[in-house]
């Protein structure tokens, strides 16, 4: 098991919850699930696949980077 492993369902579920708590533009929070549906089907897809849960975990974090600096 990595860290991609453990971590990257603790940073989906933490964004469905930033979203919903704290996004109140409908565009952003529209986007914002959108992706984190993809990163979702990219884990349970790939999960077996050392390289793709790597990219899919650092693209959730750049994700979750520009959530924090979009002012809402």
């Amino acid at each position: 098991m990595t860290l991609a492993h453990i971590f990257l369902p603790y940073f989906i579920c933490e964004t469905y919850l930033n979203s919903i708590l704290y996004l109140l533009k409908p565009p952003l929070l529209i986007y914002m699930l959108h992706y984190s549906f993809l990163l979702i089907l990219i884990y349970f897809h790939f999960c077996n696949t050392q390289r793709l849960l790597s990219i899919s975990l650092e693209f959730f974090l750049l994700l979750k980077l520009i959530h924090f600096l979009i002012p809402v």
